[in-house]
């Protein structure tokens, strides 16, 4: 079950890293840098939203605060939209999950937290 978790673990920071790891002053497709894009305009990127609220879902996990980051990654599910966004929020979903499935067994509030974390998630 250790051999398990540990797996999963590297796999998720690995799939974090992986995504992260560009991050930086880059030009978006139209040439203009990426800081001078408006966030509401067609060149602006969606997925920095989503990973500033999947940054306080982890800090509000780390924090003890396990309803907070229940309610902050529904949230985040709702504004996964795209197919880039999906596929971050899905890595965020399973390092909640083992976050909370660490923290469960001591913990009665993170057990709480797990429960409802599974009635959302269907199970899975």
């Amino acid at each position: 079950m250790k051999t398990r978790s540990l797996l999963a673990c590297q796999l998720v920071l690995g799939g974090l890293i992986v995504l992260l790891g560009g991050c930086g002053k880059k030009e978006s497709d139209s040439g203009v840098p990426a800081a001078a894009v408006e966030p509401g305009s067609p060149n602006a990127p969606q997925s920095a939203s989503g990973l500033r609220e999947a940054e306080a879902v982890l800090t509000a996990v780390n924090s003890k605060d396990y309803d907070g980051a229940i309610r902050l990654w529904a949230a985040v599910q709702q504004a996964a939209r795209t197919p880039e966004l999906r596929s971050q929020f899905d890595i965020l979903s399973d390092e909640l999950r083992i976050k909370l499935l660490e923290a469960a067994p001591t913990d009665p509030k993170a057990h709480e937290a797990m429960l409802a974390f599974r009635r959302m998630t269907g199970g899975r």
